[in-house]
């Protein structure tokens, strides 16, 4: 018999590209001081999503509340390239 598979996007997938996101968020807003046109258009190109869907996934409670962490922690270039040494900082 079949496995049958869920439609639509896999959940723990669009949670680690959120978390991505936001780390992506934070290293051009704190890190590299772009301005907001400059950051969309990045976070845009790199996760092949809509301006529309960055805002919406990066107003989401959780995600946020990452940010605001991440921001408090005051995360360095070192830290992030520990975190996801696979992107370009």
């Amino acid at each position: 018999m079949p496995v049958s598979r869920n439609s639509g996007r896999d959940k723990a997938l669009l949670l680690k590209r959120d978390i991505k996101l936001v780390h992506r968020h934070y290293y051009y807003l704190k890190i590299r001081r772009l301005q907001y046109p400059d950051i969309m258009a990045n976070l845009s190109r790199e996760f092949d999503i809509a301006d529309y869907t960055i805002i919406e996934r990066l107003q989401k409670e959780d995600n946020h509340r990452l940010l605001s962490t991440i921001i408090k922690e005051a995360k360095k270039v070192s830290d992030l390239k520990k975190e996801y040494p696979f992107l370009v900082w």
